[in-house]
């Protein structure tokens, strides 16, 4: 088994963890005849925290006071070199998915990037360091992305990978390695521990903090860092969503549609992906159409039946928590089975399960992690499905 060995990327050069701990991720094989790699990334540390900081601290005038056409051009090539270097097979392979499915994700993030340099071409300046926290469902460019209205801003910063798929990090990091941006303007630390995450966002004087999870987490965050949460701090909230079929949707194309945004695995990874549809609102008259036209699609959908890797180390407890709340509440399972029941062949995937009869008032309907679960909720008008998707869905900005 080949072993890939990774660092972090800190002032401009590739830089060894100070502690000694590390993890390591073992990706999938594309094909049966390829031999599965084994990446060992560092752990950082609250050392390597403040080395961050302080390589970021020290590239921040320089690279504030050139002019901001100056800063967009080198953000122009840097995104250039990114879309040039990236590797769908290997960002694919450790999400689970084949080159051609990961595609879908290369060519939607590249688009965001370079509309995102334009957006924010003009603007604002302001001088200082800023913390964010990668999430797994940005990819490379969409990291970029992301970053650009800061960096463009002339602030530095300094980036923690999501350890559960580290590769979008190490990737932006590897063509920041070739860019024109400078040194130190961006660092990107792997190994999101507790302490590292702390040591950063207690950093005083921070310019900006952006970070992504799910309602447990940021709960979480701020309970720990309470005393350091300023205006500045933006916390995103991972979400699922719900959709609203109405009287006159024909139940067939919805049928499909649902399918496809809930349970594929390009778009939704097998709906571990943040915004996918979890609950449908769907008006009375056509409710027992559409189960049935769902159940049908979903029997025959080859991608249903082979669910991408759990990205969470925890989504089989997760998903059996909602499986038994679901039967609690008296909602009906129509499609799909508890992981406990699955197949061994399946163990790292967790296919996708569809409640129908779900009660608009109970915690299945308003369940807000990203998860293979989808409620099929009768509402007795379009307008009280409006009204209901007001109330249950959380938006994606949350304090």
């Amino acid at each position: 088994m080949a072993l890939c060995e990774h660092h972090n990327w800190i002032g401009g050069r590739w830089r060894a963890a100070e502690g000694e701990r590390c993890f390591e991720r073992l990706e999938a094989r594309a094909a049966p005849h390829e031999e599965p790699l084994d990446h060992r990334w560092p752990e950082s540390s609250t050392s390597d925290v403040r080395a961050a900081i302080e390589a970021a601290a020290s590239a921040t005038q320089r690279w504030a006071g050139a002019t901001r056409e100056a800063r967009w051009r080198r953000l122009e090539q840097t995104a250039q070199a990114l879309a040039r270097s990236l590797d769908a097979h290997e960002l694919g392979r450790e999400l689970g998915l084949s080159s051609a499915e990961y595609a879908t994700h290369l060519a939607e993030h590249e688009l965001r990037l370079f509309e995102a340099l334009e957006m924010h071409r003009e603007g604002p300046s302001s001088v200082g360091v800023f913390a964010f926290g990668a999430h797994w469902s940005d990819g490379p460019a969409g990291l970029l992305a992301r970053l650009a209205p800061r960096l463009l801003a002339g602030e530095c910063g300094v980036l923690v990978a999501d350890s559960r798929a580290p590769q979008a990090a190490h990737a932006l990091a590897a063509a920041l390695e070739s860019s024109t941006l400078g040194d130190g303007v961006l660092n990107v630390l792997h190994g999101e521990t507790r302490e590292a995450r702390e040591a950063l966002l207690a950093t005083p004087g921070l310019a900006g903090v952006r970070w992504k999870g799910t309602g447990e987490e940021l709960e979480a965050l701020l309970e720990r860092l309470a005393p350091c949460a300023a205006p500045n701090w933006e916390l995103w909230l991972c979400a699922n969503r719900s959709l609203i079929v109405c009287e006159r949707d024909n139940p067939s194309e919805a049928a499909e549609r649902i399918a496809e945004q809930a349970f594929s695995r390009a778009a939704t990874l097998s709906g571990q992906h943040p915004g996918q549809v979890a609950r449908v609102l769907c008006h009375q008259r056509i409710y027992s159409r559409l189960c049935e036209e769902l159940r049908s699609r979903l029997a025959a959908d080859a991608q249903a039946q082979a669910p991408c890797r759990a990205l969470d180390d925890d989504l089989d407890r997760h998903v059996l928590s909602l499986w038994s709340l679901g039967v609690d509440e008296g909602a009906t399972p129509i499609f799909g089975a508890p992981p406990t029941a699955r197949e061994r062949g399946r163990a790292e995937g967790v296919g996708g399960i569809v409640f129908v009869n779900v009660d608009p008032a109970g915690a299945l309907a308003r369940a807000s992690r990203p998860a293979p679960v989808l409620s099929l909720v009768r509402v007795a008008s379009d307008e009280e499905g409006r009204e209901l998707r007001t109330r249950v869905d959380l938006g994606p900005r949350w304090r």
